[in-house]
């Protein structure tokens, strides 16, 4: 569901004053994993750790082998907490909240839902709901969220959310790498960081077998 650039800013905020919250956190995104959902996931979860919150980062079919490098890999569960009431649920890159694998009716309990999407057909569920279907993936979005926020990213963080960005552009290769994507990579800017310090996946860059992997499950995979 497309909103104005006023309606998106307020619901950032909105966003931004959920995060800023106390927690706990349930970050959680579609089944059959991808680049941009769990580097989202953990990089949004390395953020809130940083500001002592406890976030839960679920993935109904775990961690694919291509993305077991991801700060913070090891601590994804595959199973969803029992109750989520008096948890922040966050979802990422999903239309509907029954694909991330959970129970039917499971977020109903939380005590906020956040749904940040970049598919058109992601009618807004939830409490808090930012949906952009021009943005090139979801990592993008939250690291904008993050920035207009104030936000300091630390290295594992920007490197959670270089992978979501650079996954979903095909490596800066698909149309939709865009004039959002240079900004945010433009070394002139404040977003610099996010480049600045994921150096370490200069190595992907060059490798067409992690390309290769992703460009497939992309092809087949519509999520």
């Amino acid at each position: 569901m497309r909103k104005s650039p006023g309606e998106n800013t307020t619901v950032r905020r909105a966003i931004l004053r959920a995060l800023d919250g106390p927690g706990p956190f349930l970050v959680t995104g579609h089944v059959k994993a991808d680049g941009d959902f769990l580097g989202t996931a953990l990089g949004l979860a390395r953020w809130l750790g940083a500001r002592g919150r406890k976030a839960l980062v679920v993935s109904k079919d775990g961690v694919p082998d291509p993305y077991g490098f991801l700060p913070g890999a090891e601590a994804v569960r595959s199973e969803f907490p029992p109750d989520p009431s008096g948890r922040t649920a966050v979802i990422l890159d999903t239309p509907l909240a029954d694909r991330t694998g959970a129970p039917p009716g499971y977020f109903d309990a939380a005590g906020f839902l956040i749904n940040i999407d970049h598919h058109p057909d992601n009618a807004g569920f939830g409490d808090a709901a930012y949906v952009d279907p021009s943005a090139s993936s979801v990592a993008l979005m939250v690291f904008e969220i993050l920035e207009e926020g104030g936000a300091s990213i630390d290295e594992a963080g920007a490197t959670a959310l270089y992978t979501g960005i650079f996954t979903d552009t095909g490596g800066f290769r698909f149309t939709n790498t865009d004039a959002r994507i240079t900004e945010t990579m433009d070394p002139q800017t404040p977003a610099d960081e996010l480049v600045d310090r994921s150096r370490r996946l200069a190595r992907l860059q060059a490798p067409t077998d992690f390309i290769a992997i992703h460009l497939r499950h992309h092809n087949v995979q519509k999520h």
